[in-house]
């Protein structure tokens, strides 16, 4: 994708580490695109705000906090105001909560699977819209409404979160196999655009060429993920993905939201 001349933020939690690992291959590729990064933990993380001068910096920031900042970043902020984009990465927007929803529910007006009890469709929607849009609003009162931001969420953990990893969760990873994965795919990520377009700010979805199936990752985009403070680190939690899933993400980025820019 050629490209005019601009500046980028990439912002988030440690799930900005996949596509700052691509980055030798990211800036070859993309050589007019300027990038600056600016990730943190997730407790700092959803600490991040965004002040009256429009510098991101961590509310209530801890000597902890200050110090891994400045490992990871160089600084303990970012002045957003020179980027033409910022884009923030790593977002649940619920989606725990949503998953043991429909894992311990059935709803009625669909197929039934067994679960023990069962919910309205209408209520199994409110409940999903609710806690996007809690999420959603996080994000606006950190950011603000700033139409230069795009959202992507965290990646779906990788396949074989089900049957394997240290610390992988077995029971987000049952959303894998759930006979209504599709539509529960479908509502959540529907309502994250959806939310996020009401407050002028873009979405980008996770590149349907890393799935395996719904709501999971391509297996081969969780080996050899590296921790985003220390990269001679290698993380084996399933959630975390890797160099070349960085390098897809940030190509589908650029498609989507720095072309013709």
């Amino acid at each position: 994708v050629g490209l005019r001349q601009m500046r980028l933020a990439i912002v988030g939690s440690s799930h900005v580490g996949a596509v700052r690992q691509a980055a030798p291959r990211v800036l070859a590729d993309y050589p007019t695109v300027e990038i600056a990064w600016f990730a943190l933990p997730g407790a700092p993380f959803r600490r991040m705000q965004v002040d009256e001068g429009g510098v991101l910096r961590i509310r209530d920031a801890t000597p902890g906090d200050r110090q891994v900042s400045r490992k990871v970043n160089g600084d303990v902020c970012l002045d957003l105001a020179p980027f033409d984009r910022i884009w923030v990465i790593g977002n649940r927007f619920g989606f725990g909560r949503i998953v043991r929803l429909f894992l311990e529910q059935d709803v009625l007006e669909w197929p039934r699977t067994g679960r023990p009890r069962g919910m309205s469709l209408a209520f199994g929607a409110r409940v999903l819209e609710t806690l996007v849009e809690e999420a959603c609003a996080r994000i606006e009162g950190r950011f603000g409404r700033d139409p230069r931001l795009v959202v992507t969420p965290a990646p779906y953990f990788s396949e074989t979160a089900l049957t394997e990893g240290e610390g992988a969760d077995k029971w987000m990873s049952k959303i894998f196999v759930h006979p209504h994965a599709a539509r529960i795919e479908a509502m959540f990520e529907t309502a994250i655009r959806e939310r996020l377009a009401a407050r002028g700010m873009g979405f980008m979805a996770q590149p349907q060429d890393t799935r395996a199936r719904h709501m999971a990752t391509r297996a081969e985009f969780s080996r050899d993920a590296r921790d985003f403070r220390d990269t001679g680190r290698r993380l084996t939690d399933l959630r975390h993905m890797n160099a070349a899933f960085g390098a897809k993400l940030f190509r589908a980025f650029a498609e989507l939201h720095l072309a013709g820019r």
